[in-house]
């Protein structure tokens, strides 16, 4: 079993797509599944998707038969995930290679359910950090542990 499923739902963004599946295959965390699900893209993604999935043997691709919208594709991922924690990433962003292996040692050591990340907002290549609070650390929450 996968330790971490991540859903990348993908609709036009071929112009996005490399980075964030380079993001994806070069996590340190290795024992991962990529499940994409291209939702009738009109554009080269799923070309892109396919050509990754016979590089990248932890990539599986899936294509909806119309377009279903982004949260039905993350649905259908759900249904296929086999992981043991679920992750989500967007078709037009991309991650740090560390993220997911961080966010699982969290989950772990800390027996929560969740774990969360704050962004980095990147536009063209230029970094607009001061617009939003970053945090190094993944955020655990754990409801066992909760003051209510």
């Amino acid at each position: 079993m996968p330790k971490v499923s991540i859903i990348v739902p993908v609709y036009n963004s071929g112009k996005y797509l490399k980075t964030c599946l380079d993001s994806l295959v070069n996590q340190t965390l290795k024992n991962i599944e990529i499940i994409a699900v291209d939702d009738c893209s009109t554009d080269n993604s799923l070309l892109i998707l396919m050509d990754y999935a016979k590089k990248y043997h932890n990539i599986k691709v899936y294509h909806n038969r119309e377009n279903l919208g982004q949260g039905a594709s993350r649905n259908r991922g759900l249904d296929v995930a086999r992981g043991e924690y679920i992750g989500f990433v967007d078709s037009d962003d991309y991650i740090r290679y560390t993220m997911y292996e961080d966010m699982y040692k969290a989950a772990v050591n800390n027996s929560a359910p969740l774990v969360s990340v704050l962004l980095l907002y990147v536009m063209d290549d230029i970094d607009l950090k001061n617009d939003v609070v970053l945090r190094s650390e993944p955020i655990v929450y754990n409801p066992t542990n909760a003051s209510g």
